[in-house]
């Protein structure tokens, strides 16, 4: 059973200090060319205020709802939305008579990404990186957002800083220098949503290199592994002079936490690497136990609206050494047995399956080509079953 967490901000102990100077405005995350969740969930829209005043938003001068700032925020949902025109949303302060519109917002689905340098490797750096960036205006209704890199050693509310606003694609804003922006798996999944779905795509990346599990999970999801508050290892290269060695949650205080008010249709992640040599005997734990997690935050965080299942897809690379079998083995080809929509059975003769390492396969081994796959399909399935090791002679 889940145990339940408030995460609205209008509760949050830290709110009156983060709104000191309580200045009218849509928190960082809100801006132009946005995306919403779209109906039949609803949108929750919130930022900072003058504390007791009266709030009031509306989606192009209609659709009002009102709200009271309370301890320097507001927040509000707005009702269920369905993919249209773009409309203006405006929220309005009765003290001081003031206003903010944002311009060309859509109604879709919602995307988080989120992981290590595999997710932040840009699209810019991808083979065919000339061709993917000409293609970039083609898909105007596939907004980005990126959150700056930034670490805490407490939960922020808002973020540190944006590093890319909600934006329509650009050649320049995907091809920004290596690492940067804008994330390439996270793009060609949102373009490939876009295409099937025929409805605007928000994708909202937050991710950092080298980083491990432990650094993007909130301090009950560690505790429920026995992990508790450390010094993380966290490869240089990615840091850019900063500090090498972190606390725990710093990621997830820093750059998932200031989200958790987002309704959205789910995430990706693309990550394991760091944990190859740092707690990889707990990896089965802590990343599980943060998916559960996350999932649990967002829908507290949102008031229930992103759903408490939402899909968190997750790419996963193979051992970083080629020892299949054995401390002196090699990867060898194995036949398929059978195969379900669950499940493939592997025949494994060469090998006792106490000693297989790991079980890798290629996308044309399995029933269907890479391109044929579903990776969004109605009944939330993906291509991702486990092996079953078999020992057969054939």
């Amino acid at each position: 059973m889940l145990k339940t967490v408030t995460f609205s901000l209008l509760l949050s102990a830290f709110a009156s200090v983060l709104s000191a100077a309580e200045v009218f405005r849509f928190s960082s995350y809100y801006g132009n060319h946005m995306v919403l969740q779209k109906a039949p969930a609803k949108a929750v829209v919130w930022g900072f205020g003058q504390t007791g005043a009266k709030v009031v938003v509306s989606l192009s001068g209609s659709n009002n709802v009102s709200t009271t700032v309370i301890n320097g925020i507001w927040r509000t949902t707005l009702e269920p939305v369905e993919v249209g025109d773009p409309y203006n949303l405006t929220a309005s302060q009765s003290i001081t008579n003031s206003s903010i519109t944002l311009t060309d917002v859509l109604f879709g689905d919602t995307w988080l990404c989120s992981g290590q340098s595999n997710m932040a490797f840009t699209v810019g750096q991808v083979i065919n990186a000339t061709e993917e960036l000409a293609l970039a205006s083609k898909f105007p209704d596939v907004r980005i957002f990126q959150a700056a890199l930034a670490h805490s050693d407490e939960e922020l509310i808002d973020l540190a800083g944006v590093e890319v606003p909600w934006s329509r694609p650009t050649a320049e804003l995907l091809g920004g220098k290596q690492f940067s922006h804008f994330s390439a798996v996270c793009w060609l999944f949102g373009r490939y949503l876009y295409k099937t779905l025929k409805y605007p795509i928000g994708l909202v990346h937050s991710s950092w290199g080298g980083t491990p599990v432990e650094a993007w999970s909130s301090p009950r999801a560690l505790h429920k592994c026995g992990l508790m508050k450390s010094v993380l290892p966290v490869q240089s290269y990615f840091m850019e002079g900063a500090s090498t060695n972190w606390n725990s949650s710093v990621l997830w205080n820093a750059m998932i936490h200031p989200l958790l008010n987002m309704t959205i249709t789910g995430a990706i992640w693309y990550q394991g690497e760091a944990n190859a040599n740092y707690n990889r005997d707990k990896y089965n734990c802590s990343f599980p136990v943060m998916i559960d997690d996350w999932r649990m935050a967002f829908h507290e965080g949102s008031d229930g609206q992103t759903p408490l299942g939402f899909p968190f897809g997750f790419v996963q690379i193979c051992c970083s050494e080629d020892k299949a079998c054995g401390s002196d083995g090699k990867w060898f080809h194995v036949d398929i047995v059978k195969h379900g929509l669950y499940y493939v059975i592997v025949s494994t003769p060469q090998c006792p399956a106490a000693n297989i390492t790991a079980v890798r396969y290629l996308w044309t081994d399995w029933p269907c080509q890479l391109k044929a796959c579903p990776i969004y399909s109605s009944d939330g399935l993906l291509p991702a079953p486990p092996f079953i090791l078999a020992i057969t002679k054939q």
